[in-house]
């Protein structure tokens, strides 16, 4: 296992620029608990001293009040230290969740698409989870804990250094062993972890499967359950067995801990009791040194190996950290984290960039891309050029490219081969906010969002909802869920076949749909995608682009969407394997082995008896049963 490199000034420097006074007062806190056992030991022996000789010497009554008070007052910061240190750290939880979590929120929204469907992309995302404050307050933390063991251990040699030095060296040579082994049991706690997470990882798959309700049918179909437990348990077992590994280093750790421990211990009560028989070293002072050691071996012991995992663990989430933002639009300086883009400044951004219109020409000219440098070519060497006012229909078997080169249209891959021009422009030289706003698109794997009718559809164009933010006089409507321009929910609503159905559930547009609340209506796959089509046509953009837009539709919708389909404005474009809707088209494309094979009206491919043809007469075939 490579040993990360270690960046424990990032756990320091994070919470500072981000809740400076809290972390202050945390390290403050700490270094007062860290000094505690040496001053202890010179207040609470200088005490001792006193009672003893105040009963045995009746000494007078100020010396041993001084005495008392300075223990007192040593006790009273001792607990409101750790009072305060609750405090803070509360504050600084909420500090950095109001922070670190929304930066990689939306860092992670701004990973290209390309690279945010890659498995390492997906790994690392997991590894970071969901509320990366809590991982970056614990290594914080840890990284205090650590620090804690050396102060502590340097203010409680300091005192034994100026007293009885032998007693100091002694202690020195006696922890390094405890701390060796737990350096040592540490990693291998840690490499053990790492092998369980990885099963586990898999296992939660395997629950989720068994028990997520959107495989509830095919669980009772496939009747697949008895063998997904089976494979859920072996990785749980997996699991289980690196964890034992890690339970027995950490108890035999324990058990070499405490032997040693009592070892330290007691050579150093017995090392003190010669200088204390010599008068060098006070009964009281005695007392206190042996209580302030025990209490710190018995931390070293206890404690050490829990706070060494936490470090290295610590250690290699950072350098995930460092991998989600080494490619961003975030900038490091002096090792702290600099975010220089937060969403209200990226919303100016967005509302500045010129947003488009209307688009005359789409010319696409030697296009080859692949997922890898050196992998096979998903597309090669394809043109086309795509008009205003025209409809155009992308078919072609599975694994041809369609969904790829859509892809890559609308800007989801930025690396590929070749020429993509806007009306001229250069696809790359467009602002993002101007390449999105081009288009409107449905894809085959459309999402179902768990939010009003309304919403599903109103969140296909919600920059054209912001433009409108000011109008009062239609303020009222929208809070409903209705819309009185152009382009309303409504109008879309209708036009994609699904308005019926929609003003027969309990609260028409504004009716939750899904199961996320009690009053949630569900819809039926057909009519979950009629609802994407009508967030397609709500934004209004100067070219359409539907992959599968009839997939889970029946005969009379399909037929309802081939009739939309030709009476759509600007570039319509559908990739489809119902030659019934390419058969609407201006322009069809077929495609195969990632080149266009073919192209011309459906008239000419038929004339031509390639490719398309024999699709048609093959499609044609099933309906006539022949």
């Amino acid at each position: 296992m490579q040993k990360p490199k270690y960046r424990f000034k990032d756990y320091f420097l994070i919470p500072c620029r981000y809740a400076f006074p809290h972390t202050v007062g945390i390290l403050l806190c700490y270094l007062i608990g860290a000094v505690y056992p040496g001053l202890f030991i010179l207040i609470s022996g200088n005490f001792i001293d006193k009672v003893i000789a105040f009963f045995g010497e009746k000494e007078g009554r100020s010396g041993l009040a001084q005495a008392v008070l300075l223990l007192i007052l040593l006790l009273a910061i001792k607990y409101l230290a750790q009072s305060a240190g609750v405090f803070l750290k509360n504050g600084l939880a909420l500090k950095l969740s109001e922070e670190i979590d929304i930066r990689v929120l939306e860092r992670q929204a701004e990973i290209p698409y390309e690279e945010l469907e890659k498995p390492n992309m997906q790994l690392l995302i997991k590894k970071i989870g969901e509320t990366p404050s809590e991982r970056i307050r614990e290594g914080f933390s840890d990284l205090l804990h650590g620090a804690d063991f050396l102060i502590r251990l340097g203010s409680i040699l300091a005192v034994l250094m100026a007293k009885v030095p032998l007693a100091a060296v002694l202690i020195m040579v006696m922890a390094i062993p405890i701390i060796r082994i737990s350096l040592k049991c540490g990693e291998m706690d840690y490499e053990a972890d790492e092998e369980a997470d990885d099963a586990l990882r898999v296992a939660d798959y395997f629950a989720e499967v068994l028990t997520d309700r959107r495989n509830m049918e095919e669980r009772e179909v496939f009747q697949y359950t008895e063998m997904l437990n089976r494979q859920w348990e072996q990785k749980e077992e997996s699991a289980i067995v690196s964890t034992r590994k890690a339970v027995i280093y950490g108890v035999l750790h324990s058990n070499l801990s405490v032997i040693l421990a009592l070892t330290v211990q007691t050579a150093v009560m017995t090392i003190l009791l010669f200088p204390v028989f010599s008068g060098m070293l006070t009964i009281g002072t005695y007392i206190s040194t042996v209580k302030s050691v025990n209490d710190l071996i018995q931390k070293i012991s206890l404690e050490l190996m829990q706070t060494l995992r936490g470090l290295k663990k610590s250690a290699l989430y950072m350098k995930d950290f460092d991998r989600l933002f080494q490619s961003g639009r975030e900038c490091r300086a002096g090792g702290s984290y600099h975010f220089q883009t937060h969403a209200k400044e990226r919303e100016g951004e967005c509302r500045e960039a010129s947003r488009i219109k209307d688009v005359k020409e789409i010319r696409i000219k030697n296009l080859s891309f692949s997922y890898s440098g050196d992998g096979p070519k998903v597309l090669d060497n394809v043109s086309l050029t795509l008009e205003k006012g025209k409809k155009y229909a992308i078919v072609g078997e599975n694994g041809a490219g369609k969904s790829t080169l859509i892809k890559i249209l609308t800007g989801l891959y930025g690396r590929y081969e070749g020429e993509i021009e806007i009306d001229g422009i250069p696809l790359s030289q467009l602002s993002e906010e101007s390449r999105f706003s081009c288009f409107s698109i449905l894809y085959q794997d459309f999402a179902k969002y768990q939010l009003t009718a309304a919403e599903n559809v109103r969140i296909g164009n919600i920059g054209n909802d912001r433009e409108t933010e000011n109008s009062k006089e239609k303020e009222g409507d929208r809070k409903k869920g209705i819309d009185t321009e152009n382009g309303s929910v409504k109008e879309a609503l209708q036009k994609s076949g699904i308005a019926e159905k929609i003003a027969e559930l309990p609260k028409k547009e504004n009716t939750f749909l899904g199961k996320l609340e009690k009053e949630g209506s569900d819809l039926s796959g057909g009519q979950w995608q009629k609802l994407a089509i009508a967030r397609c046509i709500y934004k209004q953009a100067p070219v359409y682009i539907m992959d599968e837009p009839t997939s889970a539709a029946d005969a009379v919708s399909e037929k309802a969407f081939a009739d939309m389909f030709e009476r759509m404005e600007g570039i319509v474009v559908a990739i489809t394997h119902r030659l019934g809707i390419a058969g609407n088209a201006d322009c069809i494309f077929v495609m195969g082995q990632g080149q266009v094979k073919e192209s011309g009206t459906h008239e000419e491919l038929m004339q031509k008896n390639g490719i398309y043809a024999k699709m048609y007469r093959t499609e044609r075939g099933w309906y006539d049963g022949k």
